[in-house]
């Protein structure tokens, strides 16, 4: 188990692997209690994975800022040749107007937006009731 997160275990993230794959880590960083990134060695190409914990729209600005800066710092260390795997609660909605969920403005839009702008694919989790319209709150973003 490779935890960020701190002693009080409010707002860490870890990334749980078996014993086959602990073998394959290149090594990991802590970017942030919010976000860890771990590099594995793959074949063809080593895999970046980014764990994240996002803030909840209850938060101010400037922590929702503060987290999507740490993301954007962990995967600038991304190689071009490598696989990128951002995962991870995202406390965001990414289809429904921000008006009917409640939530500060530009909030909503902050998740797809910075991987639209990254290029990266979302790929959602459907719920244990199926697929929930809008919801990127646990996503999978691929290069």
């Amino acid at each position: 188990m490779i935890y960020a997160g701190g002693d009080k275990h409010e707002k860490g993230v870890g990334l749980m692997l078996d014993a086959d794959m602990a073998k394959c880590v290149l090594g990991y960083w802590t970017v942030s209690e919010r976000v860890l990134m771990v590099k594995l060695q793959g074949q063809p190409f080593n895999i970046s994975v980014i764990v994240v914990y996002a803030p909840t729209a209850e938060s101010t600005e400037e922590e929702i800022d503060a987290f999507y800066d740490k993301l954007e710092e962990a995967k600038s260390q991304c190689k071009s040749d490598e696989i990128q795997l951002i995962m991870g609660d995202l406390n965001a909605k990414c289809k429904v107007p921000e008006a009917q969920l409640g939530i500060q403005p530009g909030y909503g839009y902050k998740c797809p937006g910075f991987f639209f702008s990254t290029g990266l694919v979302l790929r959602k989790r459907a719920s244990e009731h199926g697929e929930c319209p809008g919801s990127c709150s646990t996503g999978f973003f691929t290069s």
